[in-house]
């Protein structure tokens, strides 16, 4: 099992005891077993060319039969019920809602129905400028903060969430695993040093 599956499931495994609304959308090539894996849960493969148009087509068709809609990041490990539950109430005055991340992307978006806005065009994915191009876009908005968070795009990343202690222990085996194949850093917690 790859590691961002472990986080994938992990997200799901509290996603499914919650009182959310969950639609997963997959990059493509989307596997076929994970059109069944998560049971009756709603799933499709994300439409767009690059990830802004994708993250737009996933909450144009989740306001289809929803009100508000959030978009979180499955390598999120500080992500939790209550800080999702915080992003949905911040869109009870608020026109959206955005978490940013460490690196300065961001790990959570979503808007009101009536207040959403395209604000996904030319903006450089997978730059430390993506959190402040996606604010600019949204300067007549009211936008709620919530807090920044670290996600895990990179080896340092995943290495760094666990040595703070922000895995919990099925992901840190993986996370262990995963850094000693591509050459263990020095520190790294199981290891000896």
């Amino acid at each position: 099992m790859s590691f961002y599956t472990a986080c994938l499931d992990h997200l799901f495994d509290w996603l499914r005891q919650s009182s959310f609304q969950v639609l997963l959308f997959l990059a493509p090539p989307a596997e076929g077993s994970f059109f069944t894996k998560y049971g009756k849960l709603p799933v499709y493969v994300q439409e767009g060319a690059d990830l802004g148009r994708r993250m737009h087509d996933a909450l144009q068709r989740a306001f289809i039969n929803h009100d508000r809609a959030v978009i979180i990041g499955s390598d999120i490990p500080g992500i939790t019920q209550t800080l999702l539950q915080k992003a949905f109430e911040a869109l009870d005055t608020s026109d959206a809602v955005i978490g940013p991340c460490t690196d300065g992307g961001y790990y959570l978006i979503g808007f009101r129905k009536e207040s959403f806005i395209d604000c996904f065009q030319d903006i450089k994915w997978s730059s430390d400028t993506v959190f402040f191009e996606t604010m600019l876009r949204l300067q007549h908005n009211t936008v709620a903060l919530l807090p920044r968070l670290d996600d895990m795009d990179t080896m340092e990343d995943i290495h760094r969430c666990a040595t703070q202690g922000l895995l919990p222990p099925a992901l840190l085996t993986l996370a262990q695993e995963l850094v000693m194949e591509n050459s263990t850093p020095k520190g790294f917690p199981g290891n000896a040093v």
